[in-house]
């Protein structure tokens, strides 16, 4: 059976960022349009650094990039804060 120890430091902040998340809900109906329009613009970007970054070029290496482009899409990974790339995509 596979099991992996959970990494508690990593759960707490999470859990810690939702419920900050969820108590600034109130907050996010008064934001400015623009404020607004770059709030979703950032998420959907680091979005693509974790899909097309983290996941296709790192993880499956299913394609390959020159420096500048993985230098912009581990910025971009780096902003969703999903983890240190060298320690799970051990290259």
């Amino acid at each position: 059976m596979f099991q992996t120890p959970i990494n508690w430091k990593n759960c707490a902040f999470l859990l810690l960022f939702h419920i900050l998340a969820l108590y600034s809900i109130k907050d996010l109906l008064s934001l400015e349009r623009w404020l607004f329009l770059e709030l979703i613009g950032w998420w959907m970007l680091t979005g693509f650094g974790i899909t097309a970054g983290a996941h296709r070029l790192w993880s499956h290496k299913s394609y390959k990039a020159r420096f500048p482009t993985r230098f912009f899409l581990m910025i971009l990974q780096s902003m969703a804060n999903q983890g240190k790339i060298c320690e799970v995509y051990k290259y």
